[in-house]
């Protein structure tokens, strides 16, 4: 069944889906009255709806019975400075499949990419795609860009597990435990100055190796994820 977001969940059984959500139903998909897709809000609730009203922007629906999808266990944090292009909308499409809980753009000292608020909506609408997709009814959630040492204050003592993506550690990735908050941190191109890697550090992160070789940004957050995914 076709899945689509719905951001205004009705109290009275009939929700209005709008926006691109809506022109891809009516313009891209041709629904027609009567058909039957499934909704979320991203915040856990899903429900069978039914089409019963079509305008050019807008579709009427007759939800059924509401569904709500507890949320995640555990909290899995992706704290990661910004790869350029597209490549950041890939990176949150995969992290939302792979059920990452949370987004944090960081502002390093070698950072190239500053996006704007613009480039986050874009990015909080390629998660709704990717959970539209993959099942999940819980959008990533994304923080607006956050300067790395005040993520660093923001977390010093309340994170159980805190990881620092480094080609320069022998202690691999498979070492991570499960905890119920988890941070990996992931640098940039050209990766963490000495002194970002010694903040980190001193606030409990441990260094741990992705692999043998240097990743790309949106590379090593990817491969840290699945790694949780699977921890």
């Amino acid at each position: 069944m076709r899945r689509f977001h719905l951001a205004a969940w009705p109290t009275d059984g009939l929700g209005e889906l709008g926006g691109s959500e809506a022109h891809h139903l009516i313009n891209v998909l041709r629904a027609k009255l009567g058909e039957e897709i499934e909704v979320f809000d991203g915040a856990g609730r899903v429900a069978p709806a039914t089409i019963v009203k079509l305008s050019r922007s807008t579709a009427t629906l007759e939800l059924g019975a509401i569904s709500q999808t507890t949320s995640p266990e555990r909290e899995t944090v992706i704290a990661s400075a910004v790869p350029k292009g597209d490549r950041f909308e890939w990176m949150v499409e995969k992290l939302t499949e792979l059920g990452i809980t949370r987004l944090v753009p960081l502002a390093t000292a070698r950072s190239s990419v500053d996006p704007r608020d613009s480039k986050l909506d874009r990015l909080r609408a390629a998660s709704i795609a990717a959970c539209k997709q993959s099942g999940r009814n819980h959008l990533l959630a994304i923080s607006s860009v956050t300067p790395y040492r005040d993520f660093l204050q923001s977390i010093a003592g309340s994170v159980a597990q805190l990881y620092l993506g480094s080609a320069l550690t022998s202690t691999s990735a498979t070492s991570i435990g499960h905890s119920m908050k988890t941070v990996f941190l992931i640098g940039p191109e050209g990766g963490f100055t000495p002194a970002e890697i010694e903040a980190a550090t001193a606030v409990g992160a441990v260094p741990v190796s992705l692999g043998p070789y240097i990743l790309r940004t949106e590379t090593a957050a990817i491969a840290a994820a699945a790694r949780l995914a699977v921890s």
